[in-house]
């Protein structure tokens, strides 16, 4: 009868160490899946900090080259892969109106306000 005791005691010993081998694996996964999840709301904080300084410095610009009041919209779109394709559109009369070389050197002036994030692509609309 001792026998069948000591089995039944180190198999609940074993049951309660691989629950908490189990409880410990847990924990590690949570705090590695969290970690992760504030790694990626600080990277999109620091794009919406890139995005918004872009749209002021571009506003600024055409404000100062002579388009006041210009509609500056910057959208994104983001891949599975973690890409951003982003769509700088103007609105002003006077843009629309010029010619297509006008506009294609004014789009080359503005790129220079794009921020040069890795996977990060830009286009231009005028309208």
């Amino acid at each position: 009868m001792g026998d069948k005791r000591k089995i039944q005691k180190r198999i609940l010993q074993a049951a309660f160490l691989l629950f908490w081998v189990i409880v410990a694996s847990l924990c590690i996964v949570v705090t590695v899946f969290s970690r992760e999840a504030l790694s990626r709301s600080e990277e999109e904080a620091y794009y919406q900090t890139l995005e918004k300084e872009m749209e002021r410095q571009v506003r600024e610009y055409l404000n100062e080259q002579g388009f006041q009041n210009s509609g500056v919209m910057l959208t994104r779109v983001m891949e599975a892969d973690g890409s951003r394709e982003y769509t700088l559109t103007v609105h002003h009369s006077r843009i629309e109106n010029l010619n297509q070389e006008a506009q294609d050197a004014l789009g080359a002036e503005l790129e220079h306000f794009f921020f040069k994030g890795e996977n990060c692509s830009l286009n231009q609309r005028f309208r």
